[in-house]
């Protein structure tokens, strides 16, 4: 329980660091700039100013108030824009605090080759060889979300949108580093298969996910 029976010890500490609230403010309103239309054409308009020939310098409390509103206005748009928020609250916890390799585009060939990889999950039987087993990179973090409009998937701060009734996929999805074959294949054999493969076929692309080889055996499934 992290208390020593001697003077003579070391303590370790290992998992994700809390981000801070500066932190995630930072993170909150460089998001909003970036993905805000509504504020990038707006400027700053103050219609109703009134001369100040005898005290140019003084920022008046009329000029005040208009700058709050703006800004307050914007800002309380996003925040109450519950889907918006959602977004930007999934691909902030997954950030990768660690550089990950840029995705690449699959070519023909490499794109045949993960169907064969699929295929050999989807029916393990009639698999030549070694069975493949997919599992997460080490060190990305996998969360979702469920909303009225789907599921989101969010790795390396970037996200996968889902149709609904794919929430038990995403679960299976970020519970376990290595998925699982026999639970896969029932995913690669329901009425979402194509939908489920597509998505594993762009997180093998860019890196997300890799291939394991496990010997074969009559017990594979």
């Amino acid at each position: 329980h992290g208390i020593s029976l001697d003077q003579e010890c070391c303590t370790y500490s290992i998992g994700f660091r809390a981000p801070s609230l500066q932190e995630m403010m930072a993170h909150l309103l460089e998001e909003m700039i970036i993905s805000n239309q509504s504020c990038k054409g707006e400027m700053y308009g103050d219609p109703n100013l009134k001369s100040q020939a005898g005290d140019p310098g003084i920022i008046d409390q009329d000029a005040i108030n208009q700058a709050n509103r703006m800004i307050r206005r914007n800002i309380c748009g996003f925040l109450d824009d519950e889907k918006a928020f959602s977004d930007w609250f999934g691909t902030f916890v997954s950030r990768n605090k660690r550089d990950h390799p840029q995705p690449i585009a699959l070519d023909d060939v490499e794109e045949r080759c993960l169907d064969k990889t699929l295929d050999a999950i989807r029916d393990p039987a009639n698999a030549v060889g070694q069975l493949p087993v997919l599992a997460r990179v080490e060190g990305l973090i996998f969360v979702y979300t469920q909303s009225s409009e789907g599921t989101q998937v969010f790795v390396n701060a970037e996200r996968f949108d889902l149709s609904h009734g794919l929430g038990s996929f995403a679960r299976f999805l970020c519970k376990e580093p290595k998925l699982d074959n026999r639970t896969l294949s029932e995913f690669l054999n329901g009425e979402q298969s194509i939908k489920i493969g597509n998505l594993l076929k762009k997180l093998l692309g860019e890196g997300y996910l890799y291939v394991l080889n496990e010997q074969k055996s009559e017990g594979n499934v």
